[in-house]
């Protein structure tokens, strides 16, 4: 049948009784393929792993080692290269691990309510949830009707469809709630939509003092608990 048996790395053997006395190994798991699946997969290895609750050890493909040592120093030294000011510093006989770090890192687009994070005294799950609302990302009945999640996605507190501009604070009864917040820390602001809601708390967000330190701990929580 032109049938082969893979190559391995790791142990010999794949299975055993797991007995304190009288112990026996064999090697019953193995790979068999014919030559043209073995050209197709040339690339990879098989590895035997240890076995876990079960008595016969873990079979595992792995790829091409392409970050070994010699092509991880290959690309370091190309991205040092690469730095601007590189071959004044090698000239000056100075190293800047500062200016090489600011350099290599991988500057992502800044957003604009990240001032709302910073000394935001608020649980880590609520800042969590206010971070996935500012990506538009929250589990709204509208987005999960959308991957047909849930059979409808009408508000549980009236009968508008419950999107991320709706429940913060377009509907009535989410946007008195907010509003009580605001007269308990002393805040006089009516509450706008999302959008309007949000840059106004960024604008707040970028004085200082300890009332903002609360209004932003305040607006993190509501949007958490609602």
């Amino acid at each position: 049948m032109g049938l082969y048996e893979k190559d391995s790395r790791g142990d010999y053997y794949t299975w055993s009784n797991k007995q304190p006395s009288g112990t026996i190994y064999s090697r019953i798991d193995r790979v068999i393929g014919n030559l043209n699946k073995h050209q197709q997969n040339i690339d990879t290895t098989l590895c035997i792993l240890e076995p876990g609750i079960s008595d016969h050890a873990l079979l595992c493909f792995k790829g091409p080692e392409l970050c070994d040592s010699r092509r991880k120093q290959f690309k370091c030294r190309q991205l040092a290269v690469s730095l601007q000011g590189w071959d004044n510093m090698l000239q000056q006989g100075k190293f800047n691990s500062k200016k090489v770090c600011i350099e290599l890192k991988n500057h992502s687009p800044e957003v604009s309510w990240k001032s709302i994070f910073f000394n935001n005294f608020a649980r880590p799950h609520a800042k969590f949830t206010l971070w996935m609302a500012c990506h538009n990302n929250l589990a709204t009945k509208e987005r999960l009707h959308r991957f047909s999640l849930i059979d409808n996605d009408i508000c549980c507190f009236c009968s508008e469809q419950e999107s991320l501009s709706h429940l913060f604070f377009k509907c009535s009864s989410l946007a008195s709630v907010w509003r009580y917040v605001l007269q308990w820390i002393h805040c006089d602001h009516q509450p706008q939509r999302w959008n309007e809601e949000i840059n106004w708390v960024i604008k707040c967000s970028k004085e200082k003092g300890h009332k903002v330190i609360i209004l932003k701990a305040a607006f993190t929580e509501t949007v958490y608990e609602l």
